[in-house]
C-alpha cells in the first residue's frame, strides 16, 4: 500500500494523461511537454509538485481551448438558424435559444458544463448542415431552372 503522497502523484498522473487526451496531444506532444518544462521524458519522473504545476497548465489551456470551442458552437448554430430563416430577433433570446440547442443536442442541462469532445462534435455538425443546405439548394436552383427550360413553350417563327 502506497503512502499519502504515492496515491497523490498517482491521481495527478491519471490527471495529466486525462487532460492531455482531451487537448487531443499526441504521445510526441507530451513528451516534448515534459521534456521541455522538466527535462523528463516521462510523467512518472515527475514528483509531485511538479505534476500539480503540469496539470494546472493544461486545466488553463483546455479551458482556454473550452472557451474557444463554445465560442465557434454559438457562431455555428447561430448561422444554421440564420439560414432557416428561425433566428430570433432579441439578441438575448436568441443566445438563449442557441444555447437551449445546444444542451438539448447534446443532452446537458448547462451549456457551459458541455464538454470539450462534445463541443467539437456539435461544431462540426452545424457546421455541416449549413454546407449540405448551401448544396442542396444549388442543386435544386439548377434543376428548376432545368426543368424550366425544357417545359417552356416553343416560341413561334
Amino acid at each position: 500500500m502506497g503512502t499519502f503522497i504515492d496515491n497523490q502523484e498517482k491521481q495527478l498522473r491519471k490527471q495529466y494523461h486525462l487532460l492531455s487526451r482531451e487537448l487531443g496531444m499526441s504521445d510526441e506532444d507530451r513528451r516534448a511537454m515534459l521534456h521541455d518544462n522538466f527535462s523528463v521524458d516521462s510523467s512518472a519522473d515527475l514528483d509531485a509538485h511538479q505534476l500539480i504545476d503540469l496539470v494546472h497548465t493544461l486545466e488553463k489551456r483546455l479551458g482556454n481551448e473550452t472557451d474557444d470551442w463554445r465560442k465557434r458552437v454559438i457562431a455555428s448554430i447561430g448561422g444554421w438558424l440564420r439560414s432557416e430563416g428561425m433566428e430570433k430577433p432579441d439578441p438575448v433570446e436568441n443566445m438563449r435559444y442557441i444555447k437551449q440547442i445546444a444542451c438539448r443536442a447534446t443532452q446537458h442541462r448547462i451549456f457551459n458544463s458541455i464538454p470539450l469532445a462534445r463541443l467539437r462534435n456539435l461544431y462540426h455538425e452545424f457546421r455541416n448542415k449549413q454546407t449540405d443546405k448551401r448544396q442542396v439548394d444549388f442543386i435544386v436552383d439548377e434543376e428548376l431552372a432545368r426543368h424550366a427550360l425544357l417545359t417552356q413553350p416553343l416560341a413561334e417563327a
